[in-house]
């Protein structure tokens, strides 16, 4: 590591807003009116139209630390948490009571790579919808539906800040958007100038990151003199930068330059790749027997020496590359909400990935890719949850899910999955005092569930309802709109 780091400014352009209710208040209002009673017979209007909402007899997933408060009375109040008693506490009068017997109150989760730009939620359109903007809307709903309170874009354009401000207002259901800009790659960025001009671009327009792109080579100059006018004016102006590791320069390259975030596990199997081992694909997908695991440790100790995170998207390259046959996985959840044409598509694609490389190979390499996941949490590497969605077969929301499923099938307990989508997203964003997890004073971004997320990762899809800055979304609802 570099010794000028210790000196970056420091910025937090991840301020996550506190407002978020008209339009979710309006999608609740109807549906709410089938939850229990409240409480006492008395109705207050004032705290009616606060909209404080009382979880009773419910079990607490606090997510500080692995454990369940059992039978509590969490209150909701002004988008806040305001207490948590236990149950049989006196609930505030006219308050909308939900009743949580035998359900688990969790922290709302999060995507930290997602994507919104119209060619890739299109899939998702169906054909009811004929704008741009309303497709978006509807994968934004599908997030919501699976519990996403936050959202990470990576690669963005001027209408999503637009869309992160409305959410932010309330105009527009949906999570909280955290969005870059344009990603950094060679048609964008051709020379020196040109690099310092896209990170002064980047902080005018308000973009909260940088999505850095596998390919930067092309351009007029060199491609790491370019690399590194990037990297020196956007560590100037305290504007993160995080994707993928160029193809050329590598990962201690990247590493040493202040990169936030290493998405995919990018430049990892590459850096460990034993002599003679071929050209790497991407993602090092042939890679597989060619790698010097007892190197893992050491690109650990590198990864936390320099601070940056890792957002794996473990369960992108395992419904790509996995046993599954694709008539089968166009039966999962979220796929009914893919168009036809588009999912006959990804079983074409799937078919000639199967034909291309032999199960025994795919096998070994996605079990190569949970021990360098396993041993890079295990090196102390912080991780934020991200599947890649949507993407081929990682529909909005639902791919959360199975990212969770992969980091569990990858050694992690379901709290230390769990942790990877809650609490260390607040702490990545620099909102650790006011989200991520179930605490008094901090904001009502909520999930109900059925069952205990602790036992069973899978549960926390098991969704009766999710809570957006105090706002109570019972799935039905959510789904009414999406049909």
């Amino acid at each position: 590591m570099s010794e000028g780091r210790q000196d970056m400014p420091t910025r937090h352009p991840f301020a996550l807003p506190a407002v978020l209710a008209p339009a979710v208040l309006s999608l609740c209002t109807a549906a709410c009116g089938t939850a229990a009673p409240p409480r006492t017979d008395t109705a207050d209007t004032d705290a009616a139209d606060t909209g404080t909402v009382v979880f009773d007899q419910v079990g607490v997933v606090p997510m500080d630390s692995e454990r369940v408060l059992p039978n509590r009375m969490v209150v909701v109040r002004g988008g806040l948490i305001a207490e948590i008693d236990a149950a049989g506490m006196p609930a505030p009068a006219g308050a909308t009571r939900i009743d949580g017997r035998g359900k688990f109150l969790m922290p709302a989760l999060a995507e930290m790579h997602a994507h919104l730009l119209p060619e890739d939620v299109a899939p998702y359109v169906g054909g009811r919808f004929t704008t741009p903007e309303q497709a978006i809307e509807r994968v934004l709903l599908m997030y919501v539906l699976n519990g996403i309170g936050t959202i990470r874009n990576a690669h963005g354009y001027a209408p999503h800040i637009a869309l992160r401000d409305r959410v932010a207002r309330g105009e527009l259901i949906g999570p909280t958007i955290v969005t870059s800009g344009p990603s950094f790659r060679n048609e964008h960025v051709e020379s020196v100038a040109a690099a310092e001009r896209f990170v002064a671009d980047h902080v005018a327009q308000g973009y909260d990151f940088i999505k850095v792109y596998p390919t930067i080579a092309g351009g007029i100059d060199d491609d790491e003199v370019v690399w590194e006018a990037m990297t020196r004016a956007a560590n100037a102006a305290g504007m993160p930068f995080g994707g993928h590791v160029p193809t050329g320069l590598g990962l201690h390259r990247v590493l040493d330059a202040g990169m936030r975030t290493i998405d995919h596990i990018d430049g990892y199997l590459e850096a460990a790749a034993e002599p003679g081992a071929p050209e790497p694909r991407i993602f090092g997908t042939n890679l597989a027997g060619h790698v010097d695991e007892s190197r893992f440790p050491a690109l650990a100790a590198e990864t936390v020496a320099a601070g940056a995170w890792i957002v794996p998207t473990q369960s992108l390259l395992e419904v790509q590359r996995g046993p599954d046959e694709p008539e089968t996985m166009a039966t999962w959840p979220g796929m009914e909400y893919v168009s036809p044409e588009v999912l006959e598509q990804w079983i074409d694609g799937k078919r000639r990935i199967m034909a291309a490389q032999p199960l025994e190979t795919r096998r070994e390499y996605i079990a190569l890719r949970r021990r360098l996941l396993k041993a890079l949490y295990d090196g102390g590497v912080r991780f934020v949850q991200g599947s890649d969605s949507p993407q081929t077969w990682t529909p909005p929301g639902f791919a959360a899910h199975r990212e969770l499923a992969s980091l569990v099938a990858s050694g992690l307990t379901p709290y230390q999955a769990l942790e990877t989508g809650t609490r260390n997203v607040a702490e990545f964003l620099g909102a650790a005092d006011h989200t991520g997890t179930v605490e008094v004073g901090k904001r009502a971004d909520l999930l109900l569930v059925d069952a205990d997320p602790l036992d069973d990762v899978g549960n926390a899809q098991r969704i009766t309802g999710v809570m957006l800055n105090g706002r109570w979304l019972p799935r039905e609802a959510i789904e009414a709109r999406l049909d």
